[in-house]
């Protein structure tokens, strides 16, 4: 698995670099942002401001409406701007989170396909540490 960093200092955001149809590398959670970009402009950029008060404080400085757990079983968090929901889960030291994917939440709670696509990339996650396959690489 190819990481970036997204925002780092105490803490880490960390997002998947994938490949495009054109076989191109990208962040594939800011390309999914960048979809939505015209409707939720502000929702977008208010992402930043969340991910560099989580660099500092952590989960601990984050008030629940703006992140919070998902889903308690698998432990899978999300970072909440308006309607948008980006899924995140946190690495084995505790010190990082690993973007999963954008999702606009229509409903009380997230649907199901929506936490099984952030448990995917959790367990791909855990199997790559555990083989040595993570690479941290600068952004596209």
């Amino acid at each position: 698995m190819r990481l970036t960093s997204l925002e780092a200092g105490k803490y880490t955001i960390f997002a998947e670099i994938i490949k495009d149809k054109d076989g191109n590398d990208i962040v594939g959670v800011l390309d999914e942002l960048k979809r939505f970009e015209k409707m939720y402009e502000k929702h977008i950029k208010g992402f930043a401001a969340l991910f560099t008060r989580f660099s500092i404080s952590g989960k601990a400085g984050q008030p629940a409406k703006v992140f919070h757990l998902a889903d308690s079983g698998d432990k899978i968090y999300e970072f909440i701007k308006g309607p948008l929901r980006l899924l995140c889960f946190f690495t084995d030291a505790g010190d990082a989170v690993i973007l999963s994917h954008c999702e606009i939440k229509k409903g009380q709670k997230l649907s199901s396909k929506a936490l099984n696509r952030a448990r995917k990339l959790k367990n791909q996650y855990h199997l790559d540490f555990k083989a040595g396959n993570i690479s941290i690489e600068a952004q596209p």
